[in-house]
């Protein structure tokens, strides 16, 4: 009659209390893992909601802007030559801050690029060379726009899906 070691119970104890302990340590780390992913989503998401909105104020913006110096064009023959009234310049300069500031934060490299195309595009449309014609800056301001529209298209494309992937 071979009784039980006395320090059985004593050893089993104590290895199911580090069992339990380095489970509930991988489970935290698991869990921490999951909430920093989760944050990562959330954040790309707000950004790429944010660029979208600010993508599509700055090419309206652009379109403003070449509506009034059409309309000038055809009233004196000047294009691009006069000031813009302050809440148009503050509605362009603003969103092109914007696209900017979110176009940094987003992580999908393409959306990036094309965002940036997109505002060069759009500057390119709003901003006359003072070393051409009138006749010259409004074509090259149209050109602009053209351009500027595919890549809008094709950007909110892309923002749709990645957001749709996201949400």
């Amino acid at each position: 009659m071979d009784a039980a070691p006395y320090w059985f119970p004593v050893v089993t104890l104590i290895a199911g209390a580090g069992l339990a302990h380095l489970n509930e340590r991988w489970r935290d780390r698991r869990r921490r893992g999951a909430d920093r992913e989760s944050a990562r989503r959330a954040f790309e998401l707000d950004a790429l909601v944010a660029l979208q909105d600010a993508v599509a104020r700055q090419v309206r913006a652009a379109f403003a802007v070449q509506h009034r110096d059409e309309m000038e064009f055809r009233r004196s023959g000047a294009y691009g030559r006069q000031l813009l009234p302050d809440d148009l310049d503050k509605e362009e300069r603003m969103a092109r801050v914007d696209v900017h500031r979110y176009r940094v934060r987003v992580l999908d490299e393409a959306i990036r690029e094309r965002s940036n195309e997109l505002a060069k595009v759009c500057t390119e449309a709003t901003f006359r060379d003072p070393g051409v014609t009138d006749a010259e800056a409004r074509r090259r301001c149209l050109a602009a726009l053209e351009v500027a529209i595919g890549i809008h298209a094709e950007l909110e494309t892309r923002l749709g899906a990645r957001i749709r992937e996201l949400a």
